[in-house]
């Protein structure tokens, strides 16, 4: 791969990654249309939501590799 076709794959996935998601899109429009402290609630609930899903991934993997201690061995040696 050459470094322009890299700087291009580079530069798509930053775009991508900056762009606002569904969710932001969201809370920006409930704010705008329905008031500020509605779209505070809003971006509170979405912020547990993601921490709800964190703690359960993180609870997943725990449970993983307690019952394959392999795989945690595989994933600190493969980074």
């Amino acid at each position: 791969m050459t470094l322009a076709a890299l700087a291009t794959v580079w530069f798509v996935h930053l775009l991508a990654a900056a762009s606002p998601g569904p969710a932001i899109l969201m809370a920006a429009r409930t704010g705008v249309t329905q008031g500020f402290v509605t779209g505070m609630w809003l971006s509170l609930g979405i912020g547990v939501g993601a921490l709800v899903w964190a703690v359960a991934a993180l609870f997943g993997m725990a449970t993983l590799f307690h019952l394959a201690p392999s795989l945690l061995w595989a994933f600190k040696i493969g980074g």
